[in-house]
């Protein structure tokens, strides 16, 4: 009688054991909750060195980078990073920025991005990032009956992540927060008399920068 309360006891352990190992069907990577994905890309553009040695830009250079700067539909939230090649003079680079500058790019720095400039050159990178949305909607599964240890449907918050991601104008603030400063309201009023005088900027314009 004892020995089969022991067996009886060993095998009740041995359940309960597996019994807390048992997983959920539903418990595997498509379960993770949806959300949003960021990506960072950059384009490049020789600013090559000026057929008569000098430090400021030619009108020929000002246009072609006018003209990249259209084709790559830069926007305000994309930054400029300079890639500065050999025996390249300080003037020059200033020069170069200031010209970004008026054009409404912001310029994040210098260093080495990739391949080396062509002597005497500047390699501009325009770099942007990307907001890629989940696809929201299939509920069938996440509603299944089977679903156990309440665990979290794959489609909760899908559709606040996604419009989010829709509505966001500088992709960066999803990585991380822009620091505090004051409101100001004067841009923001400036901000909505620029989109009554719209219609008079050209087609070819970049909303937000002097193209």
């Amino acid at each position: 009688m004892i020995k089969s309360i022991k067996l009886i006891a060993i095998v009740a352990a041995v359940y309960g054991t597996t019994a807390c190992q048992e997983t959920s069907p539903y418990t595997r990577e498509g379960d993770l909750v949806k959300r949003s994905t960021v990506s960072m890309v950059r384009v490049s553009h020789d600013v090559l060195a000026e057929e008569d040695q000098t430090s400021t830009l030619s009108e020929k250079s000002k246009k072609e980078l006018v003209k990249f700067l259209r084709e790559t539909k830069v926007r305000y939230s994309d930054v400029a990073l300079l890639d500065i090649g050999q025996d390249v003079d300080a003037q020059r680079q200033q020069d170069l920025m200031n010209f970004l500058k008026s054009k409404g790019v912001k310029v994040a720095g210098t260093g080495i991005f990739g391949k080396q400039p062509a002597y005497g050159g500047i390699k501009l990178y325009i770099e942007r990032h990307i907001v890629q949305v989940p696809e929201c909607g299939n509920w069938a599964e996440s509603s299944h009956t089977s679903r156990t240890h309440n665990q979290a449907t794959p489609n909760l918050g899908c559709a606040t992540a996604r419009n989010l991601g829709l509505m966001v104008a500088n992709p960066q603030d999803l990585l991380r927060g822009e620091k505090s400063k004051r409101s100001n309201t004067k841009g923001a009023v400036d901000a909505v008399k620029g989109e009554g005088n719209q219609s008079s900027a050209s087609s070819s314009s970049v909303p937000g920068l002097n193209l």
